[in-house]
């Protein structure tokens, strides 16, 4: 663990910690934003679960338990990637169980509007704020999600803009 009360140098370290930790999630809405196969890849270990179920039930959508950083860009990107996004990351919690290993938690709210409808007034839109939960692990001196869970708080909109319906 990781002292709360650290001299200078080691306050300097946490802080580098905590800010290579979040742009870790801030590289995945990116790559969601950006539909960026590339950098969705460089935030997940290859062997990473992404559990979406408890965001679908709270949806009307069914996710599996995705059990590999391909099989969940295979799936998620080709859903998100080609929507108009924005997804904002905050209220993030950083608990260090050792030095290689973190757990993370942050609301992310993500906007979603149809493919070229974002700019557009007055357009259709699905808003959701929702909760990820991670175990993030040191991969070559890179924090990358090896475990994440999406929740849903809530959600505000037409549904039928990420269903595609």
């Amino acid at each position: 663990m990781i002292d709360h009360n650290p001299n200078h140098a080691e306050s300097d370290k946490i802080a580098e910690e905590y800010y290579s930790i979040a742009d870790t999630v801030h590289r995945l809405a990116w790559a969601f934003d950006h539909n960026d196969q590339s950098m969705f890849h460089s935030v997940f270990t290859e062997d990473a679960t992404l559990d979406n179920r408890p965001l679908g039930a709270k949806i009307g959508l069914d996710f599996p338990i995705y059990t590999s950083r391909d099989e969940a860009a295979n799936a998620i990107m080709p859903l998100v990637g080609p929507l108009d996004t924005s997804h904002t990351a905050s209220n993030f919690r950083i608990t260090f169980t050792d030095e290689n290993q973190v757990s993370l938690h942050c609301h992310m709210m993500a906007q979603h509007f149809r493919p070229g409808q974002g700019p557009k007034q007055d357009t259709d839109y699905y808003l959701m704020m929702n909760l990820w939960s991670a175990d993030l692990i040191m991969v070559a001196s890179e924090w990358r999600i090896h475990q994440l869970v999406v929740d849903c708080d809530w959600t505000m909109g037409n549904r039928s803009v990420i269903t595609g319906q």
